[in-house]
């Protein structure tokens, strides 16, 4: 993780992440199960910035927090917790990786992590 000049991490609060606003995350989005909805709210928010790995897993590549994410996507935003939802997922911000997958996979997150922010949908 790539802290801000000057601060000591000791001043973070455990959930939080100090972030520089340059950095593109690669979040990993679990479906438990088949959600056309969810899925379509993914292929719309990260139109050039998502993988499809299976009908189930995803890769996308933004900035900020699996948070953000989640809110984006309509799946839980905690300020209105009872709000509707576009379907049930758990989101991991990525910050290392390795595996063995086809070769698309490797070159899509080599390319995310070295591409700097992009404004509007990504």
């Amino acid at each position: 993780m790539q802290l801000l000049p000057g601060v000591n991490v000791s001043q973070a609060q455990p959930s939080e992440c100090v972030r520089t606003a340059d950095i593109m995350t690669i979040f990993t989005i679990l479906l438990p199960r088949e959600q056309p909805k969810l899925v379509e709210k993914i292929k719309l928010e990260y139109q050039t910035n998502g993988l499809q790995i299976t009908e189930t897993q995803w890769l996308v590549s933004a900035s900020g927090t699996a948070l953000e994410v989640s809110k984006k996507l309509g799946i839980y935003d905690p300020a209105n917790p009872n709000g509707p939802s576009s379907g049930d997922a758990i989101i991991f911000s990525t910050n290392g990786y390795f595996g063995r997958a086809p070769a698309n996979v490797w070159e899509w997150i080599g390319a995310k992590l070295q591409s700097p922010p992009q404004a509007a949908s990504g």
